[in-house]
């Protein structure tokens, strides 16, 4: 097998964000505690995963990614 000819990120789910080069978390506590460092108490973390699943880059989802694009695009309370 070429490893040079594999798709990059092939098989990385959408299920988890990087938070490091080390930790990964599952997409709810995410959303939990990107509204509880955001300060958008009106917001679900429902909202968030919707917000999330419309992300437009591929896998994997990197913290520092998602958090601007919510930053950009999530106006929850």
């Amino acid at each position: 097998m070429n490893f040079y000819d594999a798709e990059p990120h092939q098989g990385v789910g959408r299920d988890r964000i990087y938070m490091s080069w080390t930790e990964q978390w599952d997409l709810p506590r995410y959303a939990a505690q990107y509204l509880d460092t955001r300060k958008k108490v009106s917001a679900t973390p429902a909202e968030v995963l919707a917000r999330i699943a419309q992300f437009p880059g591929p896998a994997p989802f990197r913290k520092v990614d998602m958090d601007f694009y919510l930053d950009s695009h999530f106006a929850g309370g």
